[in-house]
């Protein structure tokens, strides 16, 4: 939402008109109550981490996030925010672990399944979606870069090419 003359105890406060976070959720704590979630993924074992513990990194990176928004959200959006973050090395932070559990527990209830199962599910899942991002980071896309003006119809040059009408 815009912000109407609001004065924020911390100087930090994200003041922005287009000021985002990644994830909206109507209900996710309690009824009534719109939930935002930031997240974010850091490589733990970069040189600027390294004489750090990874809970010491991600506790450090969500209260820079707490610092960032938390305050917006609760005046202004009359919301609750929890950063979400993520390690590249698998792991995750406190209030992400909150989150993932919370989740799980939601999901077993509604489809009626195991909760074990539902969070080794999510883990799962979550890793390889981190381990794609990264291997995208470090190798770049596969696809070709095409400026748009250059769009190939594909599978008319490949019928073409093998002479099927």
């Amino acid at each position: 939402m815009p912000l109407d003359n609001e004065q924020f105890r911390l100087q930090s406060t994200n003041r922005s008109p287009d000021a985002r976070l990644d994830i909206k959720a109507g209900e996710f704590w309690a009824r009534g109550v719109t939930s935002f979630f930031d997240v974010r993924v850091s490589h733990v074992n970069s040189q600027c981490h390294q004489n750090k513990a990874t809970s010491d990194i991600f506790k450090e990176q969500e209260a820079e996030k707490k610092r960032k928004y938390q305050q917006r959200i609760l005046d202004v959006e009359m919301g609750t925010f929890m950063p979400l973050v993520f390690g590249t090395n698998g792991g995750v932070g406190d209030e992400c672990q909150k989150f993932l559990k919370h989740l799980a527990e939601k999901l077993s209830r509604k489809n009626g399944e195991d909760y074990a199962t539902v969070i080794t599910w999510i883990r799962t899942r979550l890793s390889f979606e981190i381990l794609k991002s990264v291997h995208l980071c470090t190798r770049g896309s596969r696809s070709p870069f095409r400026a748009k003006d250059e769009h190939i119809d594909e599978f008319k040059l490949n019928s073409v090419t093998a002479e099927v009408f």
